[in-house]
């Protein structure tokens, strides 16, 4: 698509493929259903600040979309906002769609981002069987896990926390958008305080680079049996700062998942640190009486985040023993 793209443009504009004006058409974007996007710093060249017109003239028609917005560094809010401004379209519409395995996301693009990077973990949460579960999503978005586990893996309802409004309205919008609506309530707020408890069979707590601050929410969350905790989290699996870890042994705390690489062993080990204070963190909020065992169920390596470190994901399994 890329190379066509750049080859498009040129022909049309009849460029030079070498041409320091060709060289700065952009190689990278983001394609929704009805946008394209593009960085403030595309297309630097001073002749396309002179053929304004005609280059976002040529770039909707060849996207087959009616909206081009151009976006900048993300704001330092709260909510990391995105800086994004439509150059062809309504200003007074700036909601995009975007389809992903079958699901229809909706936003307003200058108020809330799309992140392309979890695309392997949405499909993992896709396959999974959720029929007879209760789900607590503690990071909604604009439901990058929580419209998966509605419409795929056909969670029996969700509970979907989200602090940034725009986020929830866009959520709510894409509920109805996949016909879901009724097994979904957005609670919009600090997780901390509205997150429901003693509901959910599965809580997904999908934030990077760590999200120990909310282990008492999530274990808050789960029915009084226990259940399953999917825990995002960066991990530096090589390098000068390559995580280590001397457990205590614990004969509650168990993998089913084998490691098969160094790098793996690293994240082996951060999954059963993980368990450990999960426990802990479980038989305290729960005042459990008896015993808590915690199993390491899988790592699922999501991508790359920086040299040296990757985003996985540990499926947690905790076991209240009455």
């Amino acid at each position: 698509m890329t190379n066509k793209f750049v080859n498009s443009i040129c022909e049309y504009f009849h460029l030079e493929k070498d041409s320091d004006i060709a060289q700065s058409v952009p190689k990278r974007f983001q394609k929704h259903e009805n946008c394209v996007v593009f960085h403030e710093s595309d297309f630097s060249h001073l002749f396309w600040t002179e053929n304004q017109s005609q280059l976002w003239n040529f770039v909707s028609k060849y996207f087959g979309v009616h909206k081009v917005a151009l976006k900048a560094c993300v704001k330092n809010d709260d909510f990391r906002s995105p800086t994004c401004r439509l150059v062809v379209g309504d200003e007074r519409d700036p909601w995009v769609t975007h389809k992903d395995n079958g699901v229809v996301y909706c936003f307003d693009i200058t108020k809330s981002m799309f992140c392309f990077g979890n695309i392997s973990e949405k499909m993992r949460v896709a396959s999974f069987d959720c029929s007879n579960e209760v789900v607590v999503d503690l990071f909604a978005g604009v439901g990058y896990f929580t419209l998966p586990y509605l419409v795929h893996a056909r969670a029996n309802f969700v509970y979907a926390c989200e602090w940034n409004p725009a986020s929830c309205v866009a959520l709510r919008r894409a509920l109805l958008l996949n016909k879901c609506a009724n097994r979904c309530e957005v609670l919009e707020g600090d997780n901390r305080i509205f997150c429901p408890s003693g509901v959910a069979d599965r809580v997904n707590l999908g934030l990077i680079p760590e999200c120990s601050g909310f282990f008492r929410v999530a274990c808050a969350a789960l029915k009084e049996q226990g259940g399953v905790l999917h825990v995002h989290r960066n991990v530096t699996v090589g390098g000068e700062n390559a995580e280590s870890y001397h457990r205590a042994v614990d004969e509650d705390v168990s993998s089913d998942w084998i490691a098969k690489t160094k790098k793996e062993e690293i994240s082996l080990e951060v999954g059963l640190e993980l368990c450990s204070e999960l426990k802990e963190v479980f038989q305290t909020v729960k005042m459990c009486r008896g015993r808590v065992c915690v199993k390491l169920l899988n790592v699922f390596k999501v991508k790359n985040y920086a040299p040296h470190v990757q985003h996985f994901v540990f499926d947690i399994k905790v076991n209240n023993v009455f």
